[in-house]
Order: C-alpha cells, then structure tokens, then sequence
C-alpha cells in the first residue's frame, strides 16, 4: 500500500478514534465496565457465600423414627430443630423459611435431605447436617462392631481420612477458569458492537457519513479504517475483562490461578481474532440495517449466540474435543481458549481457529464492500 493510501487510512482511524473519545458513554462501555463488572459480580456471589458460612444455625426439620438422629441435631450448636410436616417442607425451603428437611424412607432403610439449591445458606447447612449424620453413622457401626464382636472402637475406625485439593486453589480459582472464555467472548462482542454501530449506522442517521463519502475517499480504505477501530475496541474491552477477573483472583487471595508469559500471549493472540471476526460482522451489520435500533437487535442476538458455545463448553475437556470443533464459528475460540488456560496449546488448533476466522472476515468485508458501493450508484 502507498504512503499516499496508508496516510488516507490513518486519518480514518484517527478521525474516527478523536470521535469515540470524546463520547464519554463510549468510554465507560469499552474501558470501565468490562474492567470492573465481572469482578463486582465474583465479589457479591463471593460475600453470599461468606455470609452462609457465618450463619449461626440452620434451620432442621426432621420426620424420622430414630431417636438418635433427632438427638445428634438437638444437641448441635448449628442446628436449630423445628417441627414441619412434610406436606409443608418443599414450600418453606422454597420460600427460605426452612433449610434442610430430613426425611427417612423406613421400609427402604434410606434417609433423603432436601434443600434449596439456589440458596446458599441452605446448601451449607445441607453439608453441616449431612456430617453429623456420617458421624452418627460411624458411631452407631462402631457400637454395633463392638457389642457383638468385641472390636474396640479405635480398631473400628478408619486409618485415613479423605482430603480434597484443588489444583486451582478453591472453588473459586475453578469457577474464574471457567469463566474467563465467556468473558472474553461476552466482552469482546460487547466493545465491538458499541463502537461499530456509532462508526455505521449512527452515522448515517446523523447523516455526516454521506460528506465523507463525497470527498471521494476509497471504499475500501474507510471500511477497513471503521474495521480497525472496532477491532482495537472489542480487543481492548475482552482484554480489561480478563484483567479485571485476574485481579480479583490476587486480591481474593487465590494464587493458584496463574498464567505463563506464552499462555498469556496466545489470550492476546485469540482475543484480537475474535475481535476481528465480530468487528467484520458488526460493520456489516450496521450497513445492512436502516435504523440503530435494528442493529441494536442484531447485535444484541448476536451476543446472546456467542455465549451460547461458551455454556457448552463449560465443563468440557478440551482433550475429547474432536478437530471439526476448531472450524466452528465461536466454539473453536471457546475451546481454544480452554486449551491455552492450561497452558498446552496446538499450533495446528491455533491455525485452524485463524483461518476458519479469516474465512468468515473475509466473507463479511467484501459483502460490506458492496453494499457501500451499491449506496453510490
């Protein structure tokens, strides 16, 4: 490209970035909110759980024959035991007045505990009651072990506890890794979709594309100026995202969720490609459209689709992903993102996550570069 063209380009950009900067709503939409947003909701999901964990007692309602079991609850300091009947126990943990309800099936010889699961508060006392049951439990088998075969009960009792580890920390460190890909994904269509439609069909309801378009600049070289800006935005907006929840996990005190200088390269990498590919349908998008509020329906369905992979693949290793999932739109850069967390990544991934990308790009610019051509003649 000559000077003549790239100094063309260049003031496209800026002339389109001097504009975005000074729209402080912009500003807020691609720096702030990506930055701050997942770690507020990581902090109030975090304090929940923190607050179940300081509650003094829970809430038991027992329905069982066996004596002991009520007096291992009554004579804990966590349980406070009330009387429900078992018609009214389903509505009460769903309405939060009850926490656990225990229910002993006698000809089965089963014991079920109900809980709310959306609640935290119940879903601790669930693991509190469920412990002194397994105490019980062992008690009783120690009794039993010793009056009828003499066994004392320090024989009876197993040599080993089961610990767990995570190799991520806690449940948390776990939680940041499955989120950081629908975070980087949410993110980056969300700062790209903000900018494109301001830089397309803002304009052209504001009706100042239609004077740049006079002064006979190329076609080409204002679309691909418009695509570059949007690119950088949706980088910049996935990347303080992924910051945003880092951090947290330091300040959190999870030092487990860590990152290689190559791992966080390839995140770079990935986030730019995907920028790029919903840079292109974006841009296309608010050229198709006639009004903002259409292309605010298009991109608003298109965010809700590119989370859509990322659910999918939540819980998925990517080790059982078969290869077609690296050309599939969205999906691929789920899971390759998942690959590069832990810090084992293919370049034969990588090069068929960027040229199924490239396709896709490619397709959108040169239907974009028509229909701003078609608008000419």
């Amino acid at each position: 490209m000559k000077r003549g063209k790239l100094s063309t380009l260049f003031v496209i950009i800026k002339k389109e970035l001097v504009g975005l900067i000074r729209d402080k709503r912009i500003l807020m939409t691609v720096l702030v909110f990506p930055f701050l947003l997942a770690p507020c909701v990581m902090t109030v999901s975090n304090l929940a759980v923190r607050n179940a964990e300081k509650a003094s007692s829970f809430r038991v309602a027992a329905d069982t024959v066996q004596q002991g079991i009520i007096s291992v609850l009554e004579s804990s300091d966590q349980i406070r035991l009330l009387n429900c009947s078992k018609d009214e126990a389903v509505e009460k943990i769903r309405g939060e007045e009850l926490d656990v309800y225990l229910a002993e099936d006698e000809t089965e010889g089963a014991i079920t505990l109900q809980y709310n699961s959306a609640s935290t508060v119940s879903a601790k006392a669930l693991s509190v009651t469920a412990a002194l049951l397994e105490n019980y439990q062992d008690t009783v088998i120690q009794t039993r072990l010793q009056d009828l075969y003499g066994v004392p009960p320090e024989q009876s009792r197993p040599e080993y506890v089961i610990q767990y580890s995570d190799v991520y920390g806690d449940e948390y460190g776990s939680m940041i890794l499955m989120l950081i890909p629908m975070v980087i994904l949410a993110y980056t269509c969300y700062g790209v979709s903000s900018i494109a439609g301001e830089m397309t069909i803002a304009e052209k309801e504001r009706q100042t594309m239609d004077p740049l378009l006079a002064t006979g600049v190329s076609r080409i070289r204002l679309i691909l100026g418009k695509n570059c800006v949007a690119v950088l935005s949706g980088w910049i907006s996935g990347m303080l995202a992924f910051l945003g929840l880092f951090l947290y996990s330091r300040v959190s005190g999870n030092d487990a969720v860590t990152f290689s200088l190559p791992c966080l390269l390839m995140l770079v990498l990935i986030a730019l490609i995907l920028a790029a590919m919903f840079a292109e349908a974006c841009i296309l998008i608010g050229l198709a459209v006639k009004s903002f509020k259409e292309y605010q329906a298009f991109t608003a369905l298109m965010a809700i689709v590119s989370m859509l992979p990322a659910f999918l693949a939540m819980n998925v290793s990517f080790h059982s992903v078969p290869r077609t999932y690296y050309v599939i739109p969205l999906l691929n850069h789920t899971v390759l993102i998942k690959e590069t967390l832990t810090g084992h990544f293919s370049l034969e991934h990588v090069l068929l996550v960027a040229a199924s990308t490239f396709v896709i790009c490619l397709i959108c610019w040169i239907i974009s570069v028509r229909l701003i051509q078609k608008k000419d003649k």
